[in-house]
């Protein structure tokens, strides 16, 4: 049985702080100073988030040596549901929107809607806990998501040239 989605808002992470980032209540910004760049694979969300997603305390261990936690976030547009696949991850600075909102940055908003991904931000979206498999597969960064595929493909490769190798000896 699985455990029923959360929903929260959604926020685009940006890197300049300026008024300008506030649209409305419902539709704010969510600044963050580090390179962006190397977050593109995350969903930024708050600790007690995480324990109602997973079911467990989110563990306080450095980059490295986190376990990988998959969010997938799911939302329905006309009828068509689309979902992604992002790791968790969280800041102290993050922690103040305790409870209301998920963060991604821009290239998770267009790959949720293909038609205006500005539209998105400020919308419920579902989080539940996500498919690792998932995760590699359709990965945003191509270097991550070409090994794996690769990967998967040589192991399928390799147990059809044992079965192959093995049935010419049964057969012989």
């Amino acid at each position: 049985m699985s455990a029923q989605p959360t929903k929260r808002l959604l926020l685009k992470m940006v890197r300049s702080h300026s008024e300008d980032n506030i649209i409305d209540e419902d539709r704010k910004l969510f600044y963050y100073a580090e390179d962006m760049s190397s977050h593109i694979d995350c969903v930024f969300l708050s600790k007690d988030d995480y324990m109602a997603i997973f079911k467990k305390e989110a563990r306080n261990a450095s980059r490295s040596a986190k376990k990988l936690s998959v969010v997938k976030v799911s939302f329905k547009s006309n009828g068509k549901k689309r979902s992604v696949h992002r790791r968790f991850d969280t800041v102290r600075e993050f922690e103040e929107y305790k409870g209301k909102y998920a963060a991604v940055n821009y290239s998770t908003l267009r790959e949720l809607t293909m038609d205006e991904p500005e539209s998105l931000r400020g919308k419920e979206v579902e989080l539940s806990k996500g498919c690792k498999l998932c995760y590699y597969w359709n990965n945003p960064i191509a270097p991550i998501r070409a090994s794996f595929r690769l990967g998967v493909i040589s192991l399928i490769l390799g147990a059809v040239s044992v079965l192959i190798a093995v049935s010419s000896f049964i057969f012989n």
